[in-house]
């Protein structure tokens, strides 16, 4: 038996065109943007712009009160993507590492000028 693919296309303001959603055997629908995804709840926005982030996904991801997040916005609108400071630094600063390193490997393959 095949599994029918569902294609979203743009019903609202969001541009969702790019979901992928299948009906598996069972009738369990998913969406292939929140595979591997942990619902923790909803939040509300305040006056100010504030959410309050649900104390389990706190505790889950370690966040503590006074940790700086960063705020990312997902390309295809409509989503949000919340990172603790720290780990973009040290994503941003291993990526930098292998960025070097590969520099230096291409640099050591070029022919040198008395080689030629």
């Amino acid at each position: 038996m095949t599994t029918p693919v569902i294609s979203a296309y743009n019903q609202s303001e969001y541009d969702i065109s790019y979901l992928d959603t299948r009906v598996n055997p069972g009738g369990v629908i998913t969406l292939s943007i929140l595979r591997g995804s942990d619902f923790y709840g909803a939040a509300t926005v305040g006056e100010r712009g504030q959410i309050v982030i649900p104390a389990e996904a706190r505790k889950r991801y370690g966040i503590e009160i006074g940790d700086k997040l960063m705020v990312f916005g997902r390309h295809h609108g409509g989503g949000l993507i919340l990172m603790k400071a720290e780990l973009v630094t040290k994503i941003v600063t291993t990526a930098l590492s292998e960025l070097s390193g590969l520099e230096k490997i291409l640099s050591e393959s070029e022919p040198k000028p008395d080689q030629e």
